[in-house]
């Protein structure tokens, strides 16, 4: 009897560890997570001391393996300093959002809106605490303004940012509570020929 009950007593211990194990897998696999991968390049079109507001194109990168959105993007981002040869910038915080369409073209007096049918609609915040390290072989540009000429590093800062409380819709489907990175290269060269500076990287976004 004791041989007997020790069988079925480690049976059932088996038993009940290979349903744990089993049912911690189902619940790992089945949790949603969805990471979009993108390709972003956007133009700046509104400056001043402490604010850079941008607006450019979202797209998958083929071949990388993940899904990715197509999408117009806006971003408005704060930071502290200016820049400068070797100097790095911390960024204070900002908005961005993602839509297939836009309502209106980029304008720094009123909040970027997507259009009613569009189907990715996303939105969050800009996290304090990135970063733009700034190179140091570039010159400087005059860029003309309400206030009169000033004179603008015009190097090339790489560019580290994460993001918060990314929701709204893809394809109709409601998120929320979603994070994001982005990585890229914030050119100022442009601004040695009177054109915009160029941001240009690698925005994930998890939810």
């Amino acid at each position: 009897m004791r041989r007997v009950g020790l069988v079925l007593g480690v049976s059932v211990i088996m038993a009940a560890m290979i349903a744990l194990t089993v049912g911690s897998a189902l619940a790992k696999s089945t949790k949603p997570k969805a990471d979009y991968i993108d390709k972003v390049v956007a133009e700046q079109y509104f400056a001043a001391p402490g604010i850079g507001m941008f607006r450019g194109a979202a797209t998958d990168i083929a071949g990388d393996g993940d899904p990715g959105l197509t999408a117009e993007v806006d971003a408005r981002i704060t930071y502290s300093g200016a820049p400068g040869p070797g100097v790095e910038t911390t960024l204070t915080g900002g908005t961005w959002i993602l839509c297939s369409e836009f309502t209106a073209a980029p304008d720094s007096r009123s909040t970027p809106e997507c259009t009613p049918d569009s189907a990715i609609a996303l939105q969050g915040s800009v996290v304090s605490g990135g970063t733009a390290e700034w190179d140091t072989e570039g010159g400087y540009a005059v860029v003309q303004t309400p206030r009169g000429p000033i004179l603008v590093y015009a190097g090339e800062a790489r560019v580290e940012a994460d993001f918060i409380n990314v929701s709204g819709t893809v394809d109709g489907v409601s998120v929320s509570g979603g994070t994001g990175k982005f990585e890229g290269t914030l050119f100022h060269q442009p601004l040695l020929v009177g054109k915009n500076p160029i941001l240009d990287g690698t925005l994930e976004l998890t939810f």
